[in-house]
């Protein structure tokens, strides 16, 4: 978690603006189940105090363990609309062997874990382009790849950007103050 010497750096401008935060979960009742230290109420004030900070923000998400009942994934659901997340790596549960959860019941049904995990997908997409459009800075981005006069990187809040450019820019660091905000990437000339 984040403890106050991380707190005392978090204005720091070397600082990238993107952090990973696993939560697993935004109900307490899965937290309690999946015996996680967390809960959802401090989370939503830490990840709020962040978002006013100014950073995209990420976690995991273990969609349809056991005892996800249709009631606790729409608090699940509501809570994380209050965590103002930009990027989610969603898991669907899968059952291990010899693990407490592998004896929990009820089963949550594959269907409604796909389901489930297309919704928060969802949620999760929007924030970011959202997000995206509403940052008002320069990108600072690291070019990883490209060909053909398109290039592809991150930026300081780990999204992907997408450079046209005559010029090889890959392993370069480039500021972008003019991009356009696509779906799924920010798009930029350079």
């Amino acid at each position: 978690q984040i403890n106050e010497s991380f707190r005392e750096i978090l204005n720091e401008p070397w600082l990238e603006r993107h952090l990973h935060i696993a939560i697993q979960h935004s109900s307490d009742a899965m937290l309690r189940l999946m015996n996680r230290r967390n809960r959802i109420g401090s989370d939503i004030e830490l990840f709020s105090m962040l978002h006013d900070k100014g950073f995209a923000l990420g976690t995991d998400f273990i969609v349809g363990h056991p005892g996800e009942s249709d009631a606790i994934w729409s608090e699940a659901m509501e809570n994380v609309r209050r965590l103002h997340l930009t990027h989610i790596h969603p898991f669907t549960y899968s059952k291990r062997d010899g693990t407490p959860s592998a004896v929990m019941k009820p089963e949550v049904n594959g269907t409604v874990a796909g389901k489930r995990m297309s919704e928060l997908s969802a949620l999760i997409e929007a924030n970011n382009r959202a997000f995206r459009a509403q940052v008002n800075s320069p990108l600072e981005v690291l070019v990883e790849s490209g060909e053909n006069g398109r290039y592809s990187g991150y930026d300081q809040y780990f999204n992907k950007v997408v450079i046209e450019s005559a010029e090889d820019l890959c392993g370069d660091w480039i500021t972008l103050e003019h991009y356009e905000v696509d779906d799924d990437y920010n798009l930029a000339k350079h």
